[in-house]
């Protein structure tokens, strides 16, 4: 039996359909891709790391790889065909993760294998968690014009939920954009879905490009497993429910996170608009580490270090994202205008006076990122 990298990280059942997969493999006398690895698991399905061989390589162009995706029970089957349907409507955006086929297959699976099988292009395993991890390896705090950055990102994947690019196979990419209102001043209605577990585990870090992604990577949006529409009417309250998700992953990322409980949110003072509001959020620890962590005087001082070299613009939309009330959350086309504002508008002298001010500087970002992402990828 073949014997792959990460065979530890599954259970039996797992590896029982693993090496039934090997067998249709070899059966078909299959010689365009190969197994290179085994990424993990979740509930009722595994993750393979593919290469494609075999292939013409002009310009010794690397070698393509892609994720593999099966499920290991009936059930399990049932949910991995709704999430290869969920994933063909994003087919052409460029901030969620794309289907990956076989030349000569159908563009959903591979003729030969039993059940279904979700194939999605390969943008690395390294995910926004693992980005935090290393920030506090650091000892800084992520830079203000990189957290717009990102956030940036997070507000693409919201427009792509809202408004699927819908695209055929095989089509280029496009950067997520509000639509523009019709003739009778409306947009078009947005979609009610719910991705369900918009997490930073579910959030790969791409790579960069010449566009909005000079100085910092993008981010793509993966597993699409738990993901579910509401009726019709309700594409605002979805839209609004996976803003709050986002806005959980912008508080990890300073470096707090949320306590859906009694004493986890609290009333906090925001700027809307140049008005002083009060509102209730989710994102106290923007306040102060919660005291429910019990945490340490060490983090808590360290805790505060980032905090107060936080934009307060920035601080006032995660507080936002992050209210109970859908209400006080913003509308995406506010959100995002706001947030491409920020990111275009505000240069290293905008943070004249922060302790870390000397980090927001293109050449800073630039290094920072490079040692968050691709001294990590190496490790």
């Amino acid at each position: 039996m073949a014997s792959y990298p990460g065979l530890n990280k599954i259970r039996a059942d797992a590896l029982k359909e693993l090496r039934l997969l090997e067998s249709y493999i070899q059966k078909s006398g299959e010689n365009r891709f190969k197994i290179e690895g085994v990424l993990g698991e979740g509930t009722g399905g595994f993750a393979l790391k593919m290469a494609m061989v075999n292939e013409p390589s002009p310009n010794l162009q690397p070698t393509r790889r892609f994720i593999m995706k099966r499920a290991i029970d009936q059930q399990q089957e049932e949910k991995l065909l709704r999430e290869i349907e969920f994933t063909k409507r994003f087919r052409g955006d460029a901030h969620v993760a794309q289907l990956f086929s076989i030349p000569g297959e159908p563009h959903d699976g591979i003729s030969y294998f039993k059940g279904p099988t979700l194939m999605t292009e390969w943008i690395g395993s390294f995910t926004v968690k693992e980005m935090i991890e290393k920030r506090a390896d650091l000892g800084i705090p992520f830079p203000n014009r990189v957290l717009w950055r990102l956030f940036l990102c997070l507000c693409r994947m919201l427009i792509a939920m809202a408004w699927p690019s819908n695209g055929p196979p095989g089509c280029p990419r496009r950067v997520e954009l509000v639509p523009s209102p019709g003739p009778d001043g409306k947009r078009p209605p947005k979609l009610p879905l719910l991705h369900g577990d918009l997490n930073i585990q579910n959030i790969l870090v791409g790579d960069r490009d010449q566009s909005e992604h000079r100085l910092v990577n993008s981010l793509v949006l993966i597993d699409f497993g738990n993901a579910r529409t509401l009726p019709e009417d309700q594409g605002e309250q979805a839209v609004k429910a996976n803003m709050c998700l986002m806005g959980e992953v912008m508080l990890n990322l300073v470096g707090g996170r949320v306590m859906k409980n009694a004493t986890g949110s609290s009333n906090m003072d925001i700027t809307v608009n140049g008005e002083r509001k009060t509102i209730r959020s989710w994102a106290r620890d923007l306040d102060g580490l919660n005291p429910a962590y019990r945490a340490p005087a060490d983090l808590v001082a360290e805790h505060k270090d980032r905090v107060d070299n936080l934009d307060a613009d920035l601080r006032s939309l995660i507080i936002r994202c992050l209210a109970p009330m859908a209400d006080n959350r913003p509308d995406l086309e506010t959100l995002v205008e706001e947030v491409e504002r920020n990111v275009n508008n505000k240069t290293a002298n905008s943070y004249a006076g922060k302790k870390y001010a000397s980090n927001e500087t293109d050449s800073a970002v630039e290094r920072i990122m490079h040692r968050l992402v691709h001294d990590a990828s190496l490790a």
